[in-house]
């Protein structure tokens, strides 16, 4: 729909998530070197389609959370978590690891909270399933050299950029 003042309307489902993740990444501060772009980017084409489509087919949401804002949600969490720690460390390895990890973790909370607790155990198979490379739905699986521990929900875990 195009407005009498030349304004251009869509709908979110016309333009979908990618947009708002490529618009994110540019604005991202300089401390945010290009290969930790590259690697977000990998995750994000990596876990949101696949996370979309496990939300809307197989899980039940206690309130239905439209895919943008799922996705709005991981870059705010995303932002939240890659602040002055991030600015400090200088050694890429282990940026690219708590990279990583921090991903995981905001993936949880935005893309997991809404479920039921059915929902959740189901949500955490398809975590740990992404994130040893055995879900039979990415082509292109991003490896993860810490796995998450066995002895709870992927939910019960926080992330902390600490150590190497």
């Amino acid at each position: 729909t195009v407005s009498r003042c030349g304004m251009i309307y869509l709908e979110p489902s016309q333009l979908g998530w990618k947009p708002h993740v490529e618009s994110w990444l540019s604005a991202r501060p300089a401390y945010i070197s290009e290969a930790l772009k590259e690697q977000l980017n990998t995750l994000f084409d990596t876990f949101i389609p696949a996370g979309i489509q496990l939300v809307r087919k197989r899980l039940k949401q206690y309130v239905v959370v439209e895919e943008v804002m799922q996705v709005h949600s991981l870059l705010r969490l995303l932002n939240s978590s890659m602040g002055t720690v991030f600015e400090t460390e200088s050694n890429a390895k282990v940026l690219e690891q708590w990279t990583k990890g921090v991903f995981i973790f905001c993936f949880v909370w935005s893309f997991g909270a809404s479920t039921d607790a059915n929902g959740r155990s189901t949500f955490d198979e398809f975590v740990r399933a992404m994130m040893q490379g055995s879900f039979e739905e990415v082509v292109q699986p991003v490896k993860f050299e810490t796995p998450l521990p066995d002895e709870a929900s992927c939910f019960d875990f926080i992330f902390e950029c600490k150590g190497k």
